[in-house]
């Protein structure tokens, strides 16, 4: 299910007509616009934002109230006469904020994997996920459901190279993970710390509080994290920085070339795991 995608094709071009379901276990028709009992919607346990704002909530609720609901939400079932929210959490509470008592909702049957990527896709579509809750469902994708880059890519529109920070933000330190959560700490100096230092905790906190301290920028850290790695840094042309930057779009990830003395030349590639590594085995294998 690709980006863009993915929500509409839950959603019918044609409204077939709206059922009432008053009843605690009346079930609705498989694709059918249907009003449900609030009573009866249960949050999606897949749902991967932890946070919602209760000014967010307020002033979409405000708007519901003034312009009503414009689009339904997405239901799957689950238990007997019970739903998840798959698309559609944030109308749902703000119709509770409202008091109502029931909601227009699209039933489809979804499974345990397509409830996480519909979740996914929403909240990616409107920005909503920080990205320590983006790192979590991908990860969440890869160990539950065994999906590869690759296919994180296809299904969110994501670059290759953000899917691999994000999911390096799964090995930093609580601590940080938390400053990621809360936006006290970005994306940018995030991922630079990350990228060098995600297999080193204690240089990776000492390096994250020095530049708390002094205000080291994002570029500053992208130069300093890989000193405190200790990490060697043997080439300096600008052609070969060039290159490891070409290199970079093509894997999604870090690239360098280092030159030793005999005048052979080593490209390194950044992995991440076992995973990453048998996929970029299979991609240098299908070049030309």
């Amino acid at each position: 299910m690709a980006l863009g995608r993915g929500l509409s094709s839950l959603i019918p071009d044609k409204k077939t007509g709206t059922v009432l379901l008053d009843q605690p276990f009346a079930m609705s028709p498989e694709g059918r616009l249907v009003e449900i009992p609030l009573r009866l919607i249960d949050p999606n346990p897949f749902q991967p934002r932890k946070e919602f704002g209760k000014e967010e909530l307020r002033s979409l609720a405000d708007s519901i109230a003034e312009k009503g609901l414009l689009q339904p939400i997405v239901v799957s079932p689950h238990g007997e006469g019970r739903y998840h929210v798959v698309v559609g959490e944030r109308r749902l509470r703000a119709m509770e904020l409202l008091g109502k008592d029931k909601i227009p909702a699209i039933v489809r049957s979804v499974q345990d994997q397509e409830k996480l990527e519909l979740a996914i896709i929403e909240n990616v579509q409107r920005r909503d996920l920080n990205p320590m809750e983006r790192g979590e469902a991908y990860h969440q994708l890869r160990e539950e459901f065994g999906l590869s880059i690759d296919d994180l890519i296809q299904k969110t529109g994501e670059s290759r190279s953000v899917i691999h920070a994000l999911l390096l933000f799964m090995k930093v330190p609580k601590e940080m993970q938390e400053a990621i959560r809360a936006g006290k700490l970005n994306y940018k100096k995030a991922r630079a710390l990350a990228h060098a230092l995600s297999d080193k905790p204690d240089e990776l906190m000492a390096l994250w509080r020095e530049a708390e301290r002094t205000g080291m920028s994002a570029a500053e850290l992208e130069q300093e994290a890989p000193r405190r790695s200790g990490k060697k840094q043997t080439y300096t042309s600008p052609t070969i920085i060039e290159k490891e930057k070409e290199l970079e779009k093509v894997f999604g990830t870090r690239v360098r070339i280092s030159s030793g003395r005999d005048g052979k030349y080593t490209i390194g590639i950044e992995l991440y795991s076992q995973k990453d590594l048998f996929e970029t085995i299979d991609r240098l294998l299908r070049l030309p």
